[in-house]
């Protein structure tokens, strides 16, 4: 039987749980505060894997289309950079997320740092 999760119920508490918390830009790194004041990326994103996984979708698609989704959004940043300057965003960008990879393999509370939304099944749906 297919799982179905409560899609409005799950973007509430996502936007319950980001609410409650704030980047300190004394205490954080840029990108953190970044995202801080960006959250809804997060929140929609979140919201995107609950609404594919009702359709039927598996996670790894799911996780592949995030991932395209944001070399697309990392490809159109880059048309900003003047060239000289590519190669090393290029390089630190890599170095961040190779960075961030590796931490969430190896270290499964690594990006939990506050409050968690979780999907709740409910009865009925479709796939």
């Amino acid at each position: 039987m297919h799982q179905h999760f409560d899609e409005a119920k799950f973007e509430r508490d996502l936007r319950s749980a980001f609410s409650q918390l704030q980047a300190d830009p004394e205490r954080h790194e840029p990108g953190t505060v970044i995202l801080d004041r960006n959250r809804e990326v997060s929140i929609q994103l979140g919201v995107m894997l609950c609404r594919e996984m009702n359709r039927g979708e598996s996670l790894e698609d799911i996780a592949a289309a995030a991932a395209t989704s944001f070399v697309e959004f990392f490809a159109n940043v880059r048309t900003y950079i003047d060239q000289p300057e590519r190669q090393e965003f290029d390089t630190n960008v890599l170095s961040d997320i190779m960075d961030s990879l590796v931490l969430a393999i190896t270290d499964d509370s690594a990006f939990e740092n506050g409050p968690t939304a979780t999907m709740q099944e409910i009865v009925g749906g479709h796939a």
